[in-house]
């Protein structure tokens, strides 16, 4: 799967996908079979109450109607690093 994912996209993509693993905590390129992951998290809708905005500036931030939580990071952010400390370690 991930020889498919690297020939079936171009490599800009690649890159960015690698940066993405990177910022979760992928060791790149050794972690290649965890691509996946990066891929979900970067297209991970927002959770339920959860809104995407962008400052004055043009960076993006993220706030929660219900708990009037702002904060930087996609709120499945955190979901997605835990993912790949459970596969890591189920596969250590």
């Amino acid at each position: 799967p991930v020889k498919e994912f690297q020939d079936g996209y171009k490599k800009e993509v690649l890159e960015e996908v690698e940066a993405f693993g990177q910022y979760l905590g992928l060791n790149i390129p050794e972690d290649r079979e965890y691509y996946w992951i990066a891929v979900e998290a970067m297209t991970a809708e927002l959770p339920e109450n959860w809104g995407e905005y962008t400052t004055d500036d043009g960076q993006i931030y993220y706030f929660n109607a219900t708990t009037q939580q702002t904060q930087w990071e996609h709120p499945l952010d955190d979901h997605h690093r835990q993912l790949i400390a459970k596969v890591k370690a189920a596969k250590a």
